[in-house]
């Protein structure tokens, strides 16, 4: 290539590579608390594995396995990894000797034993053993005697035990070989094979290193383990930039092993992918992983312009039953050319195909207001190829091509609409900039009355009747719906087949807003009122917990049924410290309405006391004044107010 020269990204789909993994969506500390992130933030992504630490571990203030184990499996993960080494305090781990050691994994194995999701966990008996207790030199030996000491403890008492190892800092091509061959002569393979990638290698060494990974397996008559590379990513400059992303995702999927972000900051936001204090808001990086996760059928051969040089990569699909072709790609800076050929695989789309091209632009730890719709035109195929032309690329940002047959439209066109997940169907991602009411409008085809599920961010809000459209053959439907800030999934079900065409979505009236400070609110034990300019109404009530508590009082509800109420908070608690991971804290508090039973919530870290933000939680209201509580036994955040809403109103006018 000469200077000047257009850089080309070649996608083949007459050569199908194998089945989508989707193996690159997942985290190490990604989930802190239960519901941080939500789980219906992370469902779109389609997470695999997460890697979290033994619950009771003292190397991190949160992100304890079992207790985040619930969210990862409503969010869809298969497996949550447990790093079985940070139940110790100290890094590099403090060493107790084996003894010590052993005993704390039984602790861990039979807390797993008790877990309701105990066929989600793995065990990581030892993390970066080639530099932290042992090394590749002089203690080689000892690390191999110790690997099996420690995983014939755990398969003692987990006989179905899936163990992950020996999870090197870097891959070491004579030690790896060496590990194979002990485990094989003692009984002691672990189920799957894990390294960490975090550093400029990884570019030009990723492929090598996995070829000479499984060919040592073919040596030795061993089948092919799975592989987990379970951190990944350099400590600066990728976490969450969806054009450094691209590049890792694609090596990954194209040699279908999982993969973990690193995690480099703070648990709780998926290592980036969510808002840095927000629990429910994507950054530019999720719509990255998004766009993986909506990847369906086979992946398909991409060749990029130097495959083991950082730069442009990509990842590309065929989903046959969709009548769709995505490609992913990133990295480059300018202009490039994607070639697509092997149409023929892809008879549906006929002379010409339908292409729409979007960006997921870097937002840094900011909310994305979402991917930007660069084009949609019908391009000619001639030659059974098609040539994209990519102008004015940003090697920051990640970008996505739909192949559909020409007379389908893809991308919606109109602000605050959004088309199926899938065509014809009642799912949908959408992204509320605000907590409050919005009002939805779903157009659907309906020849004849019926009914539908409304489900709203993965739990069953309302049974809707779908009337008929009459002489016309579609027909809307208002609604208004209280949906939190950032990332929420509506999803319609009809008893009947139902065919929906699209969904508007625009704000609505905001929720009635209660000060925490207020005169009329009942504040006991510890807790006290207290000014800051930055509260919404120039106060807050901080000392909750223990014996602090603050009752909201007066509280409206129109009628009986089920509320949303959007917490305004701030939080900045901070526990131990550690060379790079900020040691954030979620606070718990109780939540009791009208004296009933306590609903335990967590509160996302704000990083700083005068920074707030909101928490939606339900709540179940009477008709009239209703009392809502705050206190309970840990420190709680500071309250600032709360909003008030019903979680959906029926019989909205489509004015």
């Amino acid at each position: 290539m000469t200077p000047g020269d257009t850089i080309q990204l070649t996608v083949d789909l007459s050569q199908p590579t194998g089945p989508l993994r989707h193996g690159a969506s997942g985290a190490l500390y990604g989930l802190g608390n239960a519901g941080i992130p939500s789980a219906h933030a992370l469902a779109p992504i389609r997470p695999q594995v997460a890697a979290q630490k033994p619950e009771g571990g003292l190397q991190h203030p949160n992100g304890d396995a079992l207790d985040v184990a619930a969210t990862f499996h409503a969010a869809g993960g298969r497996e949550i990894e447990i790093y079985m080494q940070d139940i110790y305090a100290r890094w590099p781990y403090e060493q107790l000797g084996l003894d010590d050691y052993l005993e704390k994994v039984g602790q861990i194995v039979r807390g797993v034993l008790d877990s309701p999701h105990r066929a989600m966990f793995s065990y990581v008996p030892f993390n970066e053993p080639d530099n932290i207790w042992y090394n590749v030199e002089d203690r080689r030996q000892a690390l191999l005697d110790d690997w099996r000491a420690v995983f014939c403890h755990i398969r003692l008492l987990d006989p179905y035990a899936k163990i992950v190892g020996p999870n090197f800092a870097n891959y070491h091509s004579a030690f790896y070989r060496e590990f194979l061959v002990f485990c094989k002569e003692n009984d002691c393979l672990p189920n799957v094979i894990s390294w960490h990638e975090l550093n400029d290698g990884f570019f030009s060494g990723w492929r090598q290193r996995y070829a000479e990974y499984r060919q040592f397996e073919r040596e030795l008559g061993i089948a092919p383990l799975e592989i987990c590379i379970n951190e990944y990513a350099r400590i600066t400059g990728d976490l969450g930039v969806p054009g450094k992303l691209i590049q890792w995702v694609a090596r990954f999927e194209e040699s279908k092993v999982d993969a973990c972000l690193a995690y480099w900051t703070d648990a709780g936001s998926f290592d980036n992918l969510l808002a840095r204090d927000s629990a429910t808001q994507a950054t530019g990086g999720w719509w990255l992983y998004k766009w993986y996760g909506d990847m369906a059928g086979t992946t398909v051969a991409v060749a990029a312009p130097d495959p083991d040089a950082e730069g442009l990569s990509g990842l590309a699909a065929l989903d046959a039953a969709g009548r769709r072709a995505r490609v992913l790609l990133g990295g480059a800076e300018g202009a490039a050319d994607v070639l697509v050929r092997g149409l023929d695989a892809a008879p549906w789309l006929g002379r010409s195909a339908r292409v729409a091209v979007w960006e997921a632009a870097d937002t840094g730890l900011a909310p994305s207001p979402g991917p930007a719709l660069l084009r949609e035109d019908v391009l000619p195929i001639e030659g059974g190829e098609l040539r994209i032309p990519m102008a004015g690329m940003r090697a920051t940002s990640a970008y996505q091509i739909v192949l559909a047959p020409g007379d389908e439209e893809i991308a919606p066109h109109a602000p605050g609409r959004y088309r199926p997940e899938r065509a014809g169907g009642g799912s949908f991602v959408v992204t509320a900039e605000d907590d409050r009411t919005h009002r939805v409008v779903v157009r659907y085809e309906a020849p004849t009355a019926s009914a539908a599920q409304l489900r709203l961010n993965g739990q069953p809000l309302a049974r809707l009747e779908l009337p008929a459209a009459g002489r016309e053959r579609w027909a809307e439907l208002a609604l208004d719906v209280f949906l939190t800030a950032g990332v929420n999934q509506i999803e319609l079900s009809g008893e009947a087949p139902l065919h929906i065409a699209w969904l508007d979505l625009a704000p609505a009236a905001p929720p009635q807003r209660y000060e925490a400070e207020a005169e009329t609110n009942i504040l006991s034990g510890g807790a006290e009122r207290a000014g800051d300019s930055s509260a919404s109404g120039g106060a807050y009530v901080g000392g909750l917990g223990g014996d602090g508590a603050l009752e909201f009082t007066g509280v409206q509800a129109p009628a009986e049924g089920l509320y949303r109420m959007a917490v305004r908070y701030a939080n900045a608690e901070h526990r131990g410290a550690h060379d790079y991971n900020v040691q954030v804290v979620d606070r718990p508090a109780e939540i009791r309405v009208n004296g009933g039973a306590a609903q335990i919530v967590r509160f996302r870290n704000t990083f700083a006391w005068d920074c707030y933000r909101t928490r939606v939680v339900d709540v179940w209201l009477r008709a009239g004044e209703n009392r809502i509580r705050f206190g309970g036994g840990a420190p709680a955040p500071h309250i600032d107010s709360i909003a008030i809403a019903p979680a959906i109103r029926l019989g909205a006018t489509n004015e």
